[in-house]
């Protein structure tokens, strides 16, 4: 792996720089090969069904798409007990971060905030006309 010396454009996404961390969190190569697969453009709409800690949605957020989704763990995306604080040293301005949740890595990497639904996944309903 490239581990922490990284130079790619999503290197600095690497979940070893990463703030927040569930059990799952998608690891960075792969949520910008999803991305990238979906040939996405800016201003593209994507739902994230499975939200969780958000590694899809900050890959899907570095394109300028517009992102929402949802997950029914509200542990999760509110980090408690499941999802928490990084273990990992070193990370620029860890210190002075006071509440842990999804939104946590979007305002770590400058990048807009995903619109967020604690909900389960059957219960959507869009309608796109």
């Amino acid at each position: 792996g490239k581990g922490k010396d990284d130079d790619t454009y999503y290197g600095r996404f690497n979940l070893k720089k990463r703030p927040y961390l569930g059990p799952t969190s998608t690891d960075h190569e792969l949520a910008f090969l999803m991305a990238n697969q979906a040939e996405l453009t800016e201003g593209d709409f994507v739902y994230e069904p499975f939200v969780g800690t958000g590694s899809i949605a900050v890959a899907l957020q570095y394109f300028n798409t517009f992102v929402t989704g949802c997950d029914l763990d509200m542990r999760v995306l509110k980090g408690y007990a499941v999802g928490g604080k990084t273990k990992n040293k070193g990370i620029e301005g860890l210190d002075k971060i006071d509440k842990f949740n999804i939104f946590t890595n979007f305002k770590h990497y400058g990048i807009p905030l995903p619109e967020i639904m604690a909900m389960d996944i059957s219960a959507v309903q869009f309608n796109l006309k």
